[in-house]
């Protein structure tokens, strides 16, 4: 479990996005609108690249035709390599987690669409493994009010 106390600095943290995507965005229902969210992610993006930060962007069934790619937007910052995927759990596929390991950091700063499930599922399994995680709250959306961490 999480036993690390204090403040997050940038070492030793990834940053790790899941389901930033056209149909996924289009069901946002959270207190954070879509377009809020597609912009704090950006920055969140900007910022990990400032302070060399390794991210990790995942999508779920973009090869099989089922879901489009990453939007646009986020796609068009350089340097950020999408991992493909088929389980709605990110965590369960190998090449996802491969890249996770291969960051070499064991404090997580995730984000993703949607909090009920490509949130927290992967933020529960990382737990369980002994990462430190935490989640921005204004870069994740759920497909009801109460699929944000602060909705009422």
């Amino acid at each position: 479990m999480n036993n690390t106390q204090g403040v997050w600095s940038y070492e030793g943290s990834a940053l790790v996005l899941i389901d930033y995507q056209k149909e996924m965005f289009e069901n946002v229902r959270s207190e954070t609108s879509a377009d809020l969210i597609d912009l704090n992610i950006r920055l969140l993006i900007k910022a990990a690249k400032a302070f060399n930060i390794p991210i990790v962007l995942s999508t779920v069934g973009v090869d099989m035709g089922v879901n489009g790619p990453t939007r646009a937007s986020i796609l068009a910052l350089p340097g950020v390599q999408v991992i493909d995927r088929s389980s709605m759990n990110a965590w369960e596929d190998r090449a996802f987690r491969e890249a996770v390991e291969e960051t070499r950091q064991k404090r997580l700063i995730f984000g993703a669409l949607y909090t009920e499930i490509c949130l927290a599922f992967p933020v529960v399994d990382a737990l369980k493994e002994g990462y430190d995680v935490t989640f921005v709250v204004d870069a994740v959306g759920g497909m009801t009010q109460l699929g944000t961490p602060h909705g009422d």
